[in-house]
């Protein structure tokens, strides 16, 4: 009974901090870059030469350009199914959300430590799941191939469950961040 009551009060907290970070405008706008960024990350990271080719060899116009990289973005959910597309979304949700916490305690906890891992190994774990299986850009499709596993929906599963593993290990960060950046009621 002890150990519920202190779960549910450590999610009160938590909850707090997460409402006292972005509620402050700079870290909205930090949790809005994150988003990006770490969407970035997954779609783009596989897709850096062509990412190259098109910002610095493709005779395109800026707004060609422009609206080439914001297709992805556009057409997310059906390029990459449902289920892989809500778990692209979440994963850079919950990466903006860490990102703003991690920066506002960063910058106003002189003493407390401050945990990278979760948020680490939860974007190693989103770019490993998060690539796209059609343009064969998935990390997961050459290496099961090399064992044997030839099945695209095998790779397609494994996929989604490598970005869920990845916003399991984000919201363990968000969880301790923002119970550290909760004000402190006197």
């Amino acid at each position: 009974m002890k150990q519920t009551t202190l779960f549910s009060l450590r999610c009160r907290v938590a909850l707090r901090g997460i409402g006292h970070v972005l509620t402050r405008p700079r870290y909205l706008a930090v949790l809005i870059i994150g988003c990006f960024l770490a969407s970035s990350a997954i779609l783009w990271s596989l897709n850096v030469n062509l990412v190259s080719y098109i910002l610095f060899e493709a005779p395109i116009s800026v707004v060609e350009k422009i609206d080439f990289f914001s297709s992805v973005y556009r057409t997310i959910i059906s390029s990459y199914g449902s289920i892989h597309a809500m778990s692209i979304v979440l994963f850079s949700v919950l990466f903006g959300l860490n990102t703003s916490l991690f920066v506002y305690v960063f910058r106003n906890s002189k003493n407390q430590l401050v945990s990278k891992k979760s948020s680490v190994g939860g974007l190693f774990f989103a770019v490993i799941g998060g690539g796209c299986l059609a343009c064969g850009t998935s990390l997961l499709a050459p290496l099961l191939a090399s064992l044997g596993a030839a099945s695209i929906g095998i790779v397609r599963v494994l996929s989604n469950y490598f970005l869920w593993a990845g916003s399991v290990l984000i919201l363990f960060s968000i969880f301790q961040l923002a119970q550290a950046a909760a004000p402190v009621k006197e």
